[in-house]
């Protein structure tokens, strides 16, 4: 299974982005190199269920110091290596940590948010 890593242009590092231009839930992955274990872990982890991230509408970015080393610089926070961030379609930060996260720490925060639970009754077929 392919890996699909998708870049956004700009990352809402300043999380204060209008309504309008927030359409996706975002992962943004911070590594100092590009096989760091926590990272390749990270990906393992993601590509288990790629359907279930795509339902949630979440896009993933991968920034290491050779990427971009402005926002590496600026949102790595820990100095370990690794660090993950989940932005909120609010442009919120909604979680961090400096370990692997598993599909089931991502989906039920995610599914506990009052936007999501909107999406899924709005997309949920009527009888």
């Amino acid at each position: 299974m392919t890996f699909c890593l998708m870049l956004l242009s700009a990352v809402l590092f300043s999380w204060n982005v209008p309504e309008s231009e927030v359409s996706k839930r975002e992962i943004i992955l911070l590594a100092e190199y590009p096989l760091h274990p926590h990272l390749l872990q990270q990906k393992e982890i993601l590509q288990a269920d790629t359907a279930g991230l795509a339902e949630r509408d979440i896009v993933i970015t991968l920034i290491t110091p050779l990427s971009d080393k402005n926002r590496y610089n600026q949102l790595m926070k820990n100095g370990k290596g690794f660090w993950f961030i989940l932005i909120g379609k609010d442009g919120g930060e909604k979680l961090t940590s400096d370990k692997p996260v598993t599909l089931e720490q991502i989906f039920a925060l995610i599914d506990s948010m009052p936007m999501r639970r909107y999406e899924i009754e709005t997309r949920s077929p009527r009888h």
